[in-house]
């Protein structure tokens, strides 16, 4: 009897696995390309994905340049910066119906996200030095602005940071925190943020970035305990350990993006951690290559492992799929998003496909559809 009632629950366990397991791959991935600028306002290019696959869907006209993307797929929505601010709906098809477009109250919308209640949308602006949040209507559209902040400053690079240049704003994850790095200064500023919009000075405003670095983009560690910073001047990253509550605490350590014996002229661009938090990705533009590094799982140290072709021209962007298994990297002048596989025993990967897009691929997100 006993056995017998052991067979009938494998059954019903494998039943609920297979059924979860057909669920999860009947989900369609959509990715968003972030394709043109304010001289040739492409639009927003979009693709199905599935299992390495890229499959063209259609290229959305768009009003306005795009620079870089954010998804709210809670929602179904979709954000994007350049010249305007623009908002999305997206149905199952996985095309856009601009909601609304507001202009920038900042120069240089570079970087977009969206809080972690999905209520605010924050935005920061490369050349004015400054950071902002707008409420989001019910409806997904853009609403008024909330809190705006100007950076001061200058650095040691007089051609690049000869004033503040705020280049990523970024939510920290199950925190009521913000990171705004800030090229020009070499600083990471910190905010603190609550359900009203109001937002101050974290109890930690700020981490230092060595002089001349350039602190473009950030990435959290999947635990949160640890963010990731990437000198854009300089070629290297920080970690750093973060208190969410605090802010950015200690620094951990500081490992190259390039060879020692590189010396040519690069910018780093973007960074990306994998979902287990075993590896970190950071791209290299003039070297055109991805930094590989090990990430330690109990210090937050990193290891720099070596560098790999990102199979195209100036990689602006890249982004991990859902699966963590593959890296898709969108090469700016080359027009191309180079897919790679990622090998978890090496941290390496290899090209698996690769696929043209309209004009200059400048930044990339995935969206999944039940």
């Amino acid at each position: 009897m006993r056995a017998a009632l052991n067979i009938f629950l494998f059954f019903v366990l494998f039943s609920l696995v297979f059924a979860c397991e057909n669920q999860k791959s009947d989900n369609t991935h959509y990715v968003y390309i972030a394709s043109g600028s304010p001289k040739d306002s492409v639009g927003i290019a979009v693709f199905g994905w599935k299992a390495g696959e890229l499959t063209p869907v259609g290229l959305i006209d768009v009003p306005a340049s795009t620079s870089y993307l954010a998804v709210d797929t809670l929602n179904k929505r979709l954000y994007s910066v350049g010249d305007k601010i623009s908002a999305f709906s997206v149905d199952k098809a996985g095309d856009l119906s601009l909601i609304n477009q507001i202009e920038p109250n900042g120069e240089g919308a570079c970087h977009v996200s969206i809080s972690n209640d999905y209520r605010f949308l924050l935005v920061a602006y490369y050349r004015s030095g400054s950071a902002s949040m707008y409420g989001l209507e019910e409806n997904g559209g853009i609403g008024e602005l909330v809190w705006s902040v100007q950076h001061h400053g200058s650095s040691v690079n007089k051609e690049r940071q000869e004033s503040a240049h705020a280049h990523m704003i970024l939510p920290a994850p199950n925190s009521n925190l913000i990171i705004v790095p800030d090229l020009g200064i070499d600083k990471v500023m910190v905010y603190s943020s609550d359900s009203a919009g109001y937002v101050s000075e974290a109890p930690i405003p700020f981490a230092n970035i060595r002089p001349g670095g350039g602190p473009r983009h950030a990435a959290f560690h999947s635990n949160g305990r640890f963010v990731y910073v990437l000198h854009e001047l300089t070629g290297h990253v920080t970690g750093f350990s973060f208190d969410p509550k605090q802010g950015i605490v200690d620094s951990i350590n500081t490992v190259p993006t390039l060879p020692e014996d590189f010396k040519d002229f690069n910018k780093s661009a973007d960074i990306h951690i994998t979902p287990n938090g075993q590896y970190l990705y950071a791209s290299n533009r003039g070297h055109n290559s991805l930094a590989v590094m090990s990430v330690d799982q109990s210090t937050g140290a990193l290891k720099y492992l070596g560098t790999q072709d990102c199979g195209g021209d100036w990689p602006r962007a890249f982004a991990v799929d859902p699966s963590g298994e593959y890296l898709l990297i969108a090469n700016k002048r080359s027009n191309r998003i180079s897919v790679m596989k990622i090998n978890y025993k090496t941290g390496f990967f290899e090209k698996v496909s690769e696929v043209d897009t309209p004009l200059e691929p400048q930044g990339i997100r995935f969206m999944s559809m039940p």
